[in-house]
């Protein structure tokens, strides 16, 4: 059996291993097998470290231990997607992977995951858009395409999608506010620079004191809610109490 004592070897010729042989890679070890050069395995590859496969593995034979490290590249297609203006069945990325063998899966590893919308094509490695209904705007996202192949190896790579609106905006949350409109037009706490008064120019702030002595001319009688201590009730207590001393003002005076 050969075994690996160095920490890394690439190889740059073509190696074949016979049917009765074994290749041991140790952990810690590194087989790189480059692009253009073929690694031909008629026994038993025992892979307990790293294997890079850039070129091409033959395998009649076994590979036990982890898998073979491939090559995946990632095309971008449109991975830019604009919120109601997608079709469905769109391409967004392609993923083609080099250096294992067997059928291919393609998934997506991990997190982030794909944005609502979108999906992946587990045979072809297609990121395409499945429902365009449900694309919102948000910011952008890596996810990690993961490819396996069924007899051995697997390989990842990442690809960033960015899904906006018709403005090129990431967020729809335009104010900052969490999507919570803050500018109520018919908030009756807002302050619209009057100081609490009506549209007739009547006072009705009540934290306003007034004058406490009800100082005022003959016509008012010092009813001022303005001005006045009365000013400090609710709005139609102070109203009435104006009314009130007005009256006893013009009895007063006859």
């Amino acid at each position: 059996a050969g075994k690996f004592y160095s920490v890394s070897v690439t190889l740059t010729d073509d190696v074949s291993i016979p049917g009765d042989k074994t290749l041991n890679v140790p952990p810690g070890a590194v087989l790189t097998v480059p692009e253009r050069v073929t690694l031909i395995n008629k026994g038993t590859i025992n892979n307990q470290g790293t294997i890079n496969n850039q070129g091409i593995i033959q395998n009649s034979g076994s590979i036990t231990g982890k898998p073979v490290t491939g090559t995946l590249k990632i095309t971008s297609v449109k991975t830019t997607l604009t919120a109601g203006s997608e079709t469905n069945g769109q391409i967004v990325a392609k993923a083609a992977v080099t250096g294992i063998a067997g059928t291919v899966n393609y998934s997506i590893e991990g997190f982030p995951k794909l944005p609502a919308g979108l999906g992946i094509n587990d045979t072809t490695g297609e990121i395409t858009v499945t429902d365009a209904s449900k694309l919102v705007p948000a910011a952008t996202v890596g996810v990690t395409v993961k490819a396996r192949g069924g007899t051995y190896g697997e390989a990842t790579a990442k690809v960033e999608i960015t899904v906006v609106d018709d403005n090129g905006d990431k967020d729809d949350d335009k104010d900052g506010d969490n999507g919570n409109d803050d500018e109520d037009d018919n908030d009756d706490n807002k302050d619209d620079g009057n100081n609490g008064s009506d549209d007739n120019g009547n006072n009705y702030d009540p934290v306003k004191p007034i004058n406490p002595n009800f100082a005022g001319d003959a016509d008012n009688n010092g009813c001022d809610t303005g001005t006045g201590k009365f000013g400090a009730l609710i709005p139609p207590l102070a109203v009435i109490v104006c009314v009130k001393r007005r009256i006893r003002g013009r009895i007063n005076k006859l």
